[in-house]
């Protein structure tokens, strides 16, 4: 697999989309040219900072430095889902459940792929092991936090919308959650609401 180069043509055209993008805001009054502004510097200060880090890991191929760049990308991962959370959970629980959920979705999605789809020599060569688990740890985050953010709702802990920055106790959600109803019984209301309703039949 080979990658494809950008050259300096490509990255001035890709900054042309963003800049036409900022004069159509301040034309149409949006209101959004500062902060489309503020975005795109820090997105490329970011970028920068990454393709240095990365250079210098694709060329040391060292299993420790890159065991240790996805650590570190799994910690700042589930910083964020915390942070996501208007209830947080109180005590460690706020940032485990998270951390321990992307950590075996996004690892076991990772090292399946790598193993035995993509298959790179060594398998965990950065070009491919890096920005492989950097986009599922990003889409795994969008899930776990919406898990998170609606934990503790059909636990009983607090109706929904009720106290939207209070902690939620672990040791009252989470049991009450697993041992609300017998295992043959229907899903609790709270659970099945998350889920849309089907659209009404047409009539006949």
């Amino acid at each position: 697999m080979n990658a494809l180069p950008l050259d300096p043509l490509d990255l001035v055209l890709a900054s042309l989309l963003v800049l036409a993008l900022g004069l159509s805001s301040l034309r149409l009054g949006l209101g959004v040219g500062r902060s489309l502004a503020t975005g795109a510097a820090r997105t490329t200060l970011q970028l920068l900072l990454a393709g240095l880090v990365l250079k210098a890991l694709f060329a040391s191929r060292s299993p420790w430095l890159i065991g240790l760049a996805a650590a570190v990308m799994l910690t700042v991962a589930g910083r964020e889902v915390r942070a996501r959370q208007s209830r947080p959970f109180l005590g460690p629980w706020g940032y485990t459940l998270g951390l321990s959920a992307m950590f075996i979705s996004g690892f076991a999605v990772t090292l399946f792929a790598l193993l035995a789809l993509l298959r790179p020599d060594p398998w965990y060569h950065p070009r491919y092991a890096l920005p492989l688990l950097g986009m599922i740890l990003g889409n795994t985050m969008n899930g776990v936090g919406l898990a998170l953010e609606r934990l503790p709702d059909p636990a009983g802990t607090s109706p929904s919308g009720t106290v939207p920055h209070q902690a939620v106790d672990p040791a009252r959600a989470v049991p009450r959650l697993a041992l609300h109803t017998a295992p043959w019984a229907p899903p609790d209301a709270g659970l099945t609401d998350a889920v849309p309703p089907a659209p009404p039949r047409p009539p006949e």
